[in-house]
């Protein structure tokens, strides 16, 4: 059994004002890091943050002269390429061969430091699913399906992978659509077992479909609720036009009946022709968020929408469960976060114009961010705005393209937040405790301040979602504390921050659920 000391210090006071954020200098060359992956133009798709503070980042770039390829990169703390990771930071996938393209469009992380990545191939006749995993150092894990990877081809047409997650028991489920012989589009959702093959146990032999009895439909998120059920979010095209679509399904693929109605939740944004899903947020209270973007009078503008736990609209969200941003040159919603104090930060962009845009909980614009609640990028000739990612430290990272020259450019940019104050670099000391750690269901957290405190206990994922409250804002005396903490049996195996935090800062410890 580990037992982790820790020195508390006192809370540090606020280097920045409220709502305001800058670039921070200590990352790539003035907040920002840009690199090119192969000969011609790159970009990226997903972020995700490592224990170690490194980050892994998944796109395309072209390994020859044509033709887009799986493309990973890991970067430093620091923004640098991490040089002992494949080759020299970079790890690029050709599955199709010269002059096709493969695309991944999604990624994440195993606690195993294992890389699982999403997307399509080129394949002898259309477009395939590909799921691939790599091995910790950028390799490809040749003991994952058949030589690394698996490749899905439904009825010899396009079809595409979107979205990838993990369950409890290391079972892998993805999202997507396959095209029928009558060229529709299904939204459906597969899952493999550890070893890359497809779980027959799921659903239909492997396979979820739906295709609501419509013409088109397709799946871009999927997420595991804490319980092992499955939300998945997309878009079906009615007779009104396209929606958004939320299914929840059992972990068995079979439809929750509790949620919708026979497990579909079918939301019309815009009552309108096109109401399209490109990002997905499950909250603390199990709600959802859902950004992307609707059309008024034929124009396309960057809507959010809130639904709760049994998939209606939250009529306390914006209006009635819908925000729909009218300002100037904003088309889309493509990445939503929660920040610590519970608000909501989205990347809202056009093809020229790419914004941070904060609201209330309630979805209320919130005006004392940026200016009046819109933070322009301050980054010439970019195309920011694939992914959001807050660290432990508060530090904010944004994830997407640049263009440098004539090519585009994979880039991430860091700025220094309200948040990221107080928060301590931890050495083996005293006067925090917690034990037992690697933690089962409960452990114990023992703290001691100097001063009355007015404290928060929250518990994040290592991409800065919160998945616990354990009180919030509440009086603490001065002197020595003990916490009974539980945590969820069904909450993953691996790293988590535990975060102590009052109105000027937080410390931050990293534990470990076995």
């Amino acid at each position: 059994m580990k037992y982790y000391h820790f020195l508390l210090a006192s809370f540090f006071s606020l280097s920045l004002l409220q709502g305001q954020i800058s670039l921070d200098p200590s990352f790539g060359i003035d907040g920002i890091t840009s690199i090119a992956v192969g000969l011609q133009n790159s970009g990226s798709s997903t972020v995700s943050l490592l224990p170690d503070g490194k980050f892994i980042v998944s796109g395309y770039g072209v390994a020859g002269l044509e033709g887009y390829d799986f493309a990973l990169a890991k970067f430093t703390p620091e923004g640098q390429l991490d040089a002992g990771f494949a080759d020299n930071g970079i790890s690029l996938l050709d599955i199709s061969g010269y002059q096709k393209s493969d695309f991944p469009y999604s990624s994440i992380v195993q606690d195993d430091g294992k890389i699982l990545v999403v997307g399509r191939s080129n394949g002898l006749s259309s477009l395939d699913i590909v799921l691939a995993r790599y091995l910790s150092n950028g390799q490809l894990d040749s003991l994952f399906a058949y030589n690394g990877h698996f490749t899905f081809d439904y009825q010899g047409l396009a079809d595409r992978g979107y979205d990838v997650a993990i369950q409890a028991d290391q079972k892998i489920v993805l999202c997507g659509y396959f095209t029928k012989d009558d060229s529709t589009s299904v939204l459906m959702a597969m899952r493999f077992h550890p070893n890359g093959l497809l779980d027959s146990t799921f659903a239909d032999n492997g396979l979820y479909i739906n295709d609501f009895g419509v013409s088109n439909s397709r799946a871009y998120k999927i997420e595991v609720l804490p319980n092992q059920k499955l939300i998945i979010a997309g878009r079906a095209v009615f007779d009104t036009g396209k929606d958004l679509v939320l299914l929840q399904l059992n972990p068995d693929g079979t439809p929750d009946t509790d949620f919708g109605t026979n497990g579909v939740s079918v939301i019309d944004v815009s009552n309108e022709s096109s109401d399209v899903c490109f990002s997905f947020l499950v909250q603390e209270d199990s709600s959802f968020l859902i950004g992307g973007d609707a059309m008024i009078n034929s124009t396309h503008f960057a809507a959010l929408t809130k639904v709760l736990p049994d998939g209606t609209l939250d009529m306390n969200f914006g209006t009635n469960g819908i925000i729909i941003d009218t300002l100037a040159g904003i088309e889309r919603i493509t990445s939503i976060i929660n920040q610590p104090d519970g608000k909501i930060l989205v990347n809202a962009h056009s093809s020229s114009v790419n914004t941070l845009i904060r609201f209330s909980s309630n979805g209320q614009l919130d005006t004392d961010f940026g200016n009046n609640g819109v933070y322009l990028l301050p980054i010439s000739h970019h195309l920011l705005g694939d992914a959001l990612l807050f660290q432990p430290d508060g530090k904010l990272v944004v994830l997407g393209k640049q263009i440098i020259g004539n090519k585009q450019q994979m880039a991430m940019v860091r700025f220094i937040t309200e948040f990221a104050v107080g928060v301590v670099d931890f050495s083996p000391v005293e006067n925090i405790l917690i034990y037992p750690n690697p933690i089962l269901s409960e452990t114990n957290f023992e703290y001691s301040l100097k001063q009355p405190e007015q404290l928060s206990l929250k518990l994040f994922d290592l991409s800065g979602k919160c998945i616990r409250t354990f009180f919030s804002n509440q009086e603490k005396n001065q002197g020595k504390h003990q916490e009974s903490l539980r945590i969820n049996p069904t909450i993953p195996a691996g790293n988590y921050i535990l975060r102590l935090s009052n109105e000027t800062g937080a410390v931050s410890v990293k534990i470990t659920k076995g």
